[in-house]
């Protein structure tokens, strides 16, 4: 039933493996009491794939997916879990080093799914076909499909969606010797999948981004995440209104805003939001619009 469903994807996305496998045996003497309930069965098999694949063991992963692919070709399924079978199963067989498979399926469904007016499954989508050109070696398309479905996850609402595009965009920055855009990518994608408590994830992302972690160099401009940080300060937004915003703790707002303080030498919200709002200090060039356009408060003092 849905809420057995929802109980898997929810130990799948933390990690939690006893617990998936104590719903997938369960599952398993359910459906074959009434095999006829194929969509629990299906997706029951697409978190198992999702969490096999998560562990790093991707041929199991591929085996669980195999019958769900011979499912989509052919039956006419909803786009939704069409996407997740068909991305999966890219990310899956790139890893198993059998791109020119996983090219045919793109080929197969990615146009379709990118013009989705749902935005996780444009951004799936863009992920997945930037996860193709990737290991084809065309790192600068890859970087911008999956800029793109960064853009499209953002908006989509979906925190684990979101924290996928960021690891994406991270790993093929760091490919492209972006290292600076890598961190910002993958210190925020570890603190969503954090904050989701997908473990699994999180120490993939910690891991990526121990690659390009080095320190700052003087002058250097604020990542993305420390610039959205002081943009809402500047509007006012309390920590944990941040937190909420940008799907983070409150904690890790915290060390952002130590950072900021010492980065731009300033000792209180004030003094940020100040220097936010007047946009003279060329760290503070990479972020968005100046928020003192919003017309909100300057900051809490």
């Amino acid at each position: 039933d849905n809420l057995n469903v929802l109980a898997h994807w929810i130990a799948v996305v933390r990690g939690d493996v006893d617990r998936a496998r104590v719903i997938e045996e369960r599952t398993r003497v359910r459906l074959e009491a009434n095999p006829l309930l194929a969509q629990e069965r299906w997706s029951i098999a697409l978190g198992t794939a999702e969490l096999e694949f998560a562990r790093g063991d991707a041929p199991r992963a591929y085996v669980e997916l195999t019958p769900l692919l011979e499912t989509i070709a052919a039956v006419s399924l909803k786009s939704a879990f069409v996407c997740q079978v068909v991305v999966l199963a890219i990310d899956v067989l790139v890893a198993l080093g059998r791109s020119s498979e996983a090219a045919t399926l793109a080929e197969g469904h990615l146009d379709r799914l990118r013009a989705s007016d749902v935005a996780w499954i444009a951004a799936e989508a863009y992920r997945a076909e930037a996860v193709l050109m990737a290991a084809a070696g065309d790192t600068e398309s890859a970087m911008s499909r999956s800029d793109r479905g960064l853009a499209s996850a953002r908006s989509a609402g979906m925190p684990f969606v979101l924290a996928r595009a960021l690891l994406t965009a991270g790993e093929i920055r760091r490919r492209g010797r972006q290292k600076a855009r890598a961190r910002d990518a993958l210190t925020e994608a570890v603190e969503v999948f954090d904050r989701l408590g997908a473990r699994i994830w999180a120490e993939r992302a910690r891991s990526e981004l121990a690659r390009v972690a080095t320190r700052r160099e003087p002058g250097a401009p604020l990542t993305a995440t420390e610039r959205g940080v002081a943009d809402l300060v500047a509007v006012g937004r309390t920590n944990k209104e941040i937190a909420d915003a940008l799907f983070m703790s409150v904690h890790t707002v915290e060390a952002h805003l130590t950072r900021l303080f010492r980065t731009l030498g300033v000792q209180s919200r004030t003094e940020l939001a100040r220097l936010v709002i007047e946009g003279t200090d060329p760290r503070l060039a990479a972020g968005g619009p100046n928020p003192g356009s919003t017309g909100g408060p300057a900051a809490n003092a």
